[in-house]
């Protein structure tokens, strides 16, 4: 009998777990949400929040694509064997995410269709808890091994470099939401003075009226 061994992810990933984890949160309150939509408005602010949520999973997948695969595959050539279905796994989401998309769209105008976008939406869900389950399990071991604490802070920072302040204003909260208070300004206190700044006083505030119909069915 094969024993299987427990995989501890070291504590340079934890950046990526939170995400994930932001990320599995999220689309499961969205079928809650979804459930409880009554009006338009109701639809309209799910819709409006949707957007950012969809580009923050596509903006996610692109760092993976075009810069921590590659890095994993030059370094690990076996990382090839199931890179494929990960791929795979990220056009699928694609497909997903443009589906509810249109779900939402078609509710905005007809709140008659909200027994489908649920569907939808929890269609969604599967795919992409199924599809970061997967990723980890294959993804995070290798990144442990290619990686040092300090080639992976260069990463980081590189990475953040790179994205857009639109995109850190939704992600930086969205990464946060739900951490224990102590935790979170942990995590803040290690990032730009000016970071900080803009989280405290407008990316915050902006993301808690943005998110106003996940937290009421949480």
């Amino acid at each position: 009998m094969t024993e299987t061994m427990t995989f501890t992810p070291p504590d340079f990933l934890e950046g990526i777990i939170v995400l994930h984890g932001a990320m599995r949160r999220d689309v499961d309150r969205l079928q809650l949400a979804l459930d409880a939509v009554t009006t338009t408005e109701d639809a309209t602010a799910l819709q409006r929040w949707f957007v950012k949520f969809a580009r923050e999973v596509e903006h996610h997948h692109l760092r993976e694509d075009d810069v921590v695969w590659p890095m994993l595959l030059a370094q690990e050539p076996s990382f090839g064997e199931p890179l494929d279905g990960l791929e795979e796994d990220h056009h699928a989401l694609d497909v997903a995410m443009g589906n509810t998309r249109d779900a939402l769209a078609r509710l905005v105008v007809d709140p008659s269709t909200r027994a489908e976008a649920v569907a939808i939406a929890g269609a969604l869900a599967d795919l992409l808890h199924g599809h970061l389950d997967r990723e980890e399990a294959v993804m995070f071991p290798a990144m442990a091994r290619v990686f040092t604490v300090e080639s992976f802070a260069t990463l980081e920072a590189e990475l953040l470099k790179a994205t857009p302040k639109r995109l850190i204003a939704f992600e930086l909260p969205f990464a946060f939401d739900g951490l224990p208070a102590e935790r979170a300004a942990e995590e803040l206190a290690t990032l730009p003075a000016i970071i900080r700044v803009l989280h405290r006083w407008f990316w915050q505030p902006a993301y808690e009226r943005l998110t106003a119909p996940l937290a009421a069915v949480a």
